[in-house]
């Protein structure tokens, strides 16, 4: 397994942000990536049909009345090709599923707003387990991160996906699906010590804060041009390997974007 390194840089945009905020970015697929999938896709970062599959995580932690709050941004960057499920138009694979680690100084954490809307009625499920051991190995999913956002689809209602950028028709993914960039809001609850010193952004991508010994954060992703599904994940890499993709989210996260209506 990678040794602990760190994936992600602190980065301050003062143009969009207060002072004090500061934010990070990680890359999902690309170069290092693993998925879910059978051989020989999963040691490639494929889905289960050869389908390239790419995302970043952007995480801006800012001051919030007397707390802290975090805006998971989420940007599907995975490109749209054609295929069996889609012979004539582009199709991309959407996101349905986000795991990430928090700080263990984290003691509570409440979903707030997703894409505009009230973490309540948005349809993403979020599952924060503090107490979790992070782990890896078969089945990285399992017992790995101690966060996730549940979308779907699945039940009878039609539930949140996140379309990629380069998706030209995006209504055509199932469930509900979203424009990228989508922004999760949370409330960030620390314990009787109060804010450690020097929490910031860049902790959410530190595997040595984390004490995640490979792995930083993943998304799964499902349909595309062929039909493939999977959760693809990146082994932490070493310093001379990293890549750091930047996009104007951080402005997004400052704004809010709202989320589409239903249809």
């Amino acid at each position: 397994m990678s040794s602990i390194r760190k994936p992600c840089l602190a980065l301050v945009f003062a143009a969009f942000l207060a002072a004090s905020a500061s934010g990070a970015v990680l890359e999902i697929g690309g170069p290092l990536a693993i998925s879910t999938s059978d051989p020989p896709y999963g040691s490639e970062g494929l889905l289960s049909e050869g389908e390239v599959a790419t995302a970043t995580f952007g995480y801006v932690v800012a001051p919030d009345g007397s707390g802290l709050t975090l805006t998971l941004t989420v940007t599907n960057t995975s490109p749209a090709v054609t295929g069996t499920e889609s012979p004539t138009v582009p199709d991309a694979p959407s996101i349905s599923d986000i795991f990430f680690g928090v700080p263990a100084s984290v003691e509570t954490m409440t979903l707030l707003t997703a894409g505009g809307v009230s973490g309540s009625l948005s349809g993403w499920q979020f599952n924060y387990d503090p107490d979790a051991t992070p782990s890896s190995g078969f089945g990285f999913l399992k017992g790995v991160f101690d966060s996730g956002l549940d979308g779907g689809p699945g039940g009878d209602l039609p539930d949140p996906v996140i379309a990629s950028i380069n998706d030209p028709v995006i209504t055509d993914e199932p469930g509900d699906p979203l424009a990228s960039p989508v922004d999760f809001v949370f409330d960030l609850g620390f314990g009787a010590g109060g804010v450690p010193s020097g929490f910031s952004a860049d902790w959410f991508c530190d595997a040595e804060i984390l004490g995640y010994p490979d792995y930083i954060g993943a998304a799964k992703f499902m349909s595309g041009a062929d039909g493939g599904s999977g959760t693809v994940t990146n082994e932490v890499p070493e310093p001379a390997t990293l890549v750091v993709f930047l996009t104007g989210m951080f402005a997004s996260a400052a704004a809010g974007r709202m989320r589409r209506g239903r249809g």
